[in-house]
């Protein structure tokens, strides 16, 4: 047990920080479940109860050794699966030059604050600027939302008029099998 039990609940945790809901992992956990559970017994014997074993003293079979084992292993986890979902993860495997994204989504790579959507629609005569407010994940056929958007003729590249109330918040759906392809603009980079 004490080489199962930390490690399944190390890999579940990682699994259920760094995953949606709909790519949860189906394979058995047994083997990296005792794998894992022997490399953080390593690390917490050597790092918490070392620190600890000046304080008071350590009994190895305790009920509260393993309690303090599977929280440890638990935080563990989640700091490590916030660290990779994260900007600083990201620029780490860019400068490493490996050209995967931990995201399973792409569109959480290109979702930002100040994130413009150039979209150009299959088999008609505009193009859609708007910036992305929401999208829809995991679905067969996904949609985006885009806000603060004008619409363009594409021969011409004039604005056509849209009508709204001042104050209004004006915002269109587009399904992505509607679409020719998109241009990302990132407000931020253009201003410099």
């Amino acid at each position: 047990m004490s080489y199962l039990v930390q490690g399944y609940c190390f890999i579940s945790v990682f699994i259920f920080i760094t995953k949606d809901s709909n790519d949860r992992t189906k394979t058995s956990l047994l083997l990296p479940s005792v794998t894992t559970s022997y490399i953080l017994k390593l690390v917490y014997d050597k790092t918490i109860i070392l620190l600890l074993q000046k304080a008071i003293v350590v009994n190895f079979n305790s009920a509260w050794y393993y309690i303090g084992l599977i929280l440890f292993s638990i935080i563990l986890a989640y700091l490590l699966g916030i660290f990779v979902l994260s900007k600083p993860f990201n620029t780490i495997l860019v400068n490493l030059h490996v050209p995967h994204s931990i995201n399973s989504n792409f569109w959480l790579d290109i979702y930002k604050s100040g994130t413009w959507l150039n979209v150009y629609l299959k088999g008609q005569d505009v193009n859609i600027l708007g910036q992305i407010k929401y999208i829809e994940e995991n679905q067969r056929n996904p949609y985006v939302c885009l806000s603060n958007y004008s619409i363009y003729d594409k021969r011409t590249g004039e604005e056509q008029t849209i009508t709204v109330q001042e104050n209004e918040e004006h915002s269109i759906i587009l399904e992505l099998k509607d679409i020719e392809y998109i241009k990302v603009i990132d407000i931020k980079k253009t201003s410099r």
